[in-house]
């Protein structure tokens, strides 16, 4: 496992939104109250605080991970749409990311600056 980079300081919901083109955060989600202060697309690295991404795959969809993801301390959801519709089912917040690899990256770099 690759250590990651430290965070000075945590990101909203809301803010991570606002860099992602046509991104939208849920309805359910109370975007100023979800403090985000990692990220990661592969469920057992998850930390208490982070955006968890769950990335279509060939075989397997990321959402498939989802309650490991929540297990491990994850505070929100990015995905498509079909992982956020089953994020909200869950009642973790979420956002909608149309092009999820490029937009986590968008977010990565965001995060850990």
């Amino acid at each position: 496992m690759t250590p990651r980079p430290k965070v000075s300081t945590a990101t909203s919901l809301e803010k991570l939104a606002s860099l992602v083109i046509d991104s939208v955060i849920s309805d359910a989600a109370v975007s100023d109250e979800v403090s985000i202060t990692g990220i990661t697309h592969n469920s057992k690295e998850v930390k208490v605080g982070d955006l968890y991404v769950a990335v279509p795959g060939e075989k397997h969809h990321g959402i498939e991970f989802i309650s490991e993801a929540i297990a491990f301390g994850a505070v929100a959801i990015a995905s498509d749409a079909h992982g956020v519709a089953i994020a909200a089912s869950h009642g973790i917040p979420n956002l909608l990311i149309p092009e999820v690899r490029r937009d986590m990256a968008i977010l990565a770099a965001h995060i850990y600056d």
